[in-house]
Formats: structure tokens, C-alpha cells, sequence
């Protein structure tokens, strides 16, 4: 590996590869044997020795919008992943809860994005997390619709 010419991110510095390949300063590189402990002592070494970054101000591209669902797009998501375990248009079955007003949705979540939330980490029930944060937002909008709100 050539001195000076490469960086690596490590636990949020930025550490030149030449001190991963040799140490610090002028020593010389490690033997082959010890090259990968005496590495990875050495990295470790200079993270605890790093002064800490302040950072005064973060830029942005602008201001971060909060997902909205869409209903309309929910409801083929509800009808294609939610159907078979809560009903036909959230009427409930054996296997999971009634959606439909009256349903405990508003009173249990009180928000819609907590229900959003709640639908991206655990649902479909089959393959909990597997929707994408819009499409988990679709999806709450859908049910919230469901139950009345």
C-alpha cells in the first residue's frame, strides 16, 4: 500500500490507510506475521488519541417532509398483503383484528404516523419489516381511513 494516497472512515474519523499500513510517523510497516493486529492496534490507538469534530452547523437540501400516505394506493396494498389476516376492508378475522370503525386503531396508535410506524416494523404479520416507509404510510392512511378518521 503507497503512503499518504488513501483514507478510510473509522467510528466517524477519517484515518489515512498509510496509518493502517505502518503505524504512525516513520516507522515501518509491520511484518506480515503481526500486520493485521499491529493494524489494527494502531487504529485503534489513533481513534482514542483523535480530538473530537465539532460540528457548528449541518446543511441540508432543505427542510425534511414527513412521509403523507396515500389512501387510494393503501387500499391495493391493504387488499394485496393485509387482507388475507384482517378481512375484507379491515372487518377483522380470527387471525388478526377488526380495522374497520369501530376498531380500537385511533384509540391504540392516537396518530397516524405511530401507526405508520407501527405497520413498516411489524407487518405484513408473514414478513414483518418488509414494506417500504411510504408504502407503510399508504398503508396507515388506508386503515386510519377504515377506522373512521
Amino acid at each position: 500500500m503507497s503512503r499518504g494516497r488513501g483514507f478510510i472512515v473509522l467510528a466517524g474519523l477519517i484515518v489515512p490507510l498509510s496509518l493502517m499500513a505502518s503505524g504512525c510517523g516513520n516507522k515501518p510497516a509491520p511484518s506480515a506475521k503481526n500486520a493485521s493486529h499491529k493494524a489494527a492496534k494502531t487504529v485503534n490507538n489513533a481513534a482514542h488519541k483523535a480530538k473530537p469534530t465539532r460540528v457548528s452547523k449541518i446543511e441540508t437540501s432543505g427542510p425534511v417532509r414527513p412521509l403523507v400516505g396515500n389512501a387510494r394506493k393503501g387500499a391495493s396494498l391493504f387488499a394485496r398483503d393485509c387482507q388475507s389476516c384482517h378481512g375484507r376492508g379491515g372487518g377483522g378475522t380470527s387471525r388478526a383484528p377488526r380495522l374497520a370503525k369501530p376498531s380500537s386503531v385511533v384509540a391504540t396508535f392516537g396518530t397516524e404516523s405511530a401507526l405508520a410506524s407501527f405497520i413498516a416494523h411489524n407487518m405484513p404479520a408473514n414478513n414483518p419489516g418488509s414494506l417500504s416507509p411510504q408504502q407503510a404510510a399508504n398503508a396507515a392512511s388506508y386503515v386510519w381511513h377504515l377506522a373512521g378518521k
